[in-house]
């Protein structure tokens, strides 16, 4: 459990902002802030013509880069016609 609260402080930030944390409380909240990076990495995928799925997966491992990574990336074309 050690282990994996030390990963998602790192991941989410939690380990630099509330390192006093428990283990098992930065681990749930650390997951409950990687699913809601994953909703929004779909959620700006989909608006923005790429594909949701990959994109929601990303933000679920990744977190706040797979979100800046989707942003800067701008619109994309998923081959449909206008």
């Amino acid at each position: 459990m050690q282990t994996l609260a030390i990963i998602l402080g790192g991941i989410t930030g939690l380990g630099l902002v509330a390192p006093e944390l428990p283990p098992t409380v930065t681990v749930v909240t650390g997951v409950a802030i990687q699913i809601t990076y994953a909703v929004l990495c779909r959620v700006f995928a989909s608006q923005r013509n790429r594909a949701p799925l990959p994109w929601a997966f990303l933000g679920l491992l990744t977190g706040v880069f797979a979100v800046f990574g989707l942003l800067l990336l701008g619109d994309g074309d998923r081959g449909e016609e206008p």
